[in-house]
């Protein structure tokens, strides 16, 4: 399957058109998270229209045995409560930090989007951001 991502503005003009993208579908199971924690404020915002598979398309990167999550964490929490199996993802690249968030993942015990854990906007702040502030500032990337 094949995802045209197009454009248009207020009279139905076309304005951008990106290349196609292959989409395949995955099991949401076999997904690793490269972060830890899902925000209730935008899990409760993207609730109100993220119903269909559609509405799930995800970046990816394979390393190694890892078919990595590189955003989306909040719609694949929430793809995961309403009961979808299996989500849209195409292949991105990504810069090598992405495998120390991995690692780190890992040794947190999160392995599927199951294992995330809802926390307060404040706390998710807290938590993620200052996680990678720290890490960034320690690993100048």
């Amino acid at each position: 399957a094949y995802h045209i991502t197009k454009f248009y503005n207020l009279n139905n003009e076309l304005i951008k058109q990106f290349e196609d993208v292959p989409l395949k579908l995955v099991n949401i199971n076999k997904l690793q998270p490269s972060q830890f924690y899902v925000d209730e404020e935008k899990l409760q915002a993207i609730s109100s229209w993220a119903k269909t598979k559609e509405h799930f398309i995800i970046p990816i990167h394979i390393h190694k045995d890892d078919i990595i999550i590189l955003d989306g964490h909040t719609r694949l929490y929430l793809a995961n409560l309403i009961g979808l199996t299996e989500v849209y993802v195409y292949e991105d690249e990504t810069d090598d930090y992405i495998y120390s968030f991995v690692s780190e993942a890992k040794k947190r015990n999160i392995y599927s989007i199951n294992d995330l854990s809802l926390v307060s906007h404040e706390g998710y702040i807290k938590k993620w951001h200052d996680y990678c502030d720290e890490f960034f500032r320690t690993n100048k990337i």
